[in-house]
């Protein structure tokens, strides 16, 4: 039941998002590495990507309202509900000015596998966000961009989970090589409280990049792409681990900068 009212939401909306201004991107990866540090998956996974504005959709809605769906597949998997490779992930943010800050600020439901699954024993997790940065421009090719984030763990439908806190605090840095070639990576402090099932609170070290290739103006390919994550001061089974792989990103409208590539 949960799967034919999920595919008729999908089905329903999608001539609609086709028409608006959207990013789909495709990724491969080696494992699937979660944002407390934890391989949820250990073989390769697909993972798409589909981006929206909401007010291309519904003009009554404010210009900030943006939507995502992410789904990921891990590649050995029978079906769409074998295995932590496999999720679905909704969100739903408003991104915008404050000053000189910019902030962006959203709900993430994150559905885990078995996916569909009445008598699944791990639930969803809901997840608000807040994230809060601004950008430096220093010399003429860097962008730096101290941030802070927060992100809230609310469990549900779990057994013996409890909720938490992902707490950020961290630094981007763009760097133009090229006028086709960017290199963006980031660094950051977490502070985990300890949410989900048998897992400390303490400090991580994450690390994320990517070189993005702009084959055309619609089309650009990530490789590598790269994501670190090392305890600090957390004692539990979570240890140093990576995550690499490539991707693709098509874009249904450019901006005036992509235009003159």
């Amino acid at each position: 039941m949960r799967k034919a009212w999920l595919l008729g939401i999908l089905l329903a909306v999608f001539p609609v998002i086709v028409q608006a201004q959207n990013i789909l991107s495709v990724s491969a990866k080696d494992k699937s590495l979660s944002a407390k540090g934890i391989v949820a998956y250990g073989g390769p996974v697909v993972q798409t990507d589909l981006s929206f504005n909401l007010s291309s959709i519904l003009s009554a809605l404010p210009k900030c309202l943006s939507g995502d769906v992410r789904w990921s597949k891990s590649a050995d998997s029978r079906n769409f509900s074998d295995g932590f490779g496999n999720e679905i992930d909704l969100t739903a943010d408003c991104a915008g000015k404050m000053g000189d800050f910019d902030a962006d600020a959203g709900l993430a439901i994150f559905h885990l596998a078995p996916l569909f699954d009445k008598k699944e024993k791990v639930g969803d997790i809901l997840q608000p966000f807040l994230n809060i940065s601004r950008d430096f421009h220093l010399l003429e090719h860097h962008t730096i961009a101290p941030y802070v984030r927060a992100e809230v763990v609310l469990t549900v439908g779990w057994s013996h989970a409890k909720s938490g806190a992902l707490l950020y605090a961290g630094i981007s840095h763009q760097w133009d090589l090229h006028e086709r070639i960017t290199l963006n990576h980031r660094a950051a402090f977490v502070y985990d409280t300890g949410a989900l099932v048998n897992f400390d609170y303490g400090l991580m070290v994450r690390y994320d990049a990517s070189i993005g290739w702009n084959i055309t103006r619609a089309i650009r390919l990530d490789l590598p792409v790269i994501r670190l994550m090392s305890p600090i001061t957390i004692h539990d089974r979570r240890q140093t681990e990576y995550t690499i792989g490539a991707g693709v990103t098509l874009r249904s409208q450019v901006s005036s900068d992509q235009k003159n590539l």
